[in-house]
């Protein structure tokens, strides 16, 4: 389905968010996400497993390599 919609983004020359609001009608609950799904700030701060992107994860990181460099 990805994919579906990736490539009709290309051919018609538009958005994927845009080609997904048009082929996902048969999922509303789908298309009352699209804004946060596609909002860059919500998909970094989605990202919060270990290593991920979310600010959270990365203090946590630095904070794991903090305490790691203050060991040697």
């Amino acid at each position: 389905m990805v994919g579906e919609l990736v490539a009709r983004s290309q051919r018609e020359r538009i958005t994927l968010k845009e080609a997904a609001r048009q082929g996902l009608t048969e999922w509303p609950a789908v298309l009352e996400q699209l804004d946060s799904l596609f909002d860059p700030a919500r998909a970094v701060e989605r990202r919060s497993a270990p290593g991920g992107t979310a600010p959270t994860a990365v203090r946590e990181s630095l904070e794991a390599a903090r305490t790691q460099a203050l060991a040697y």
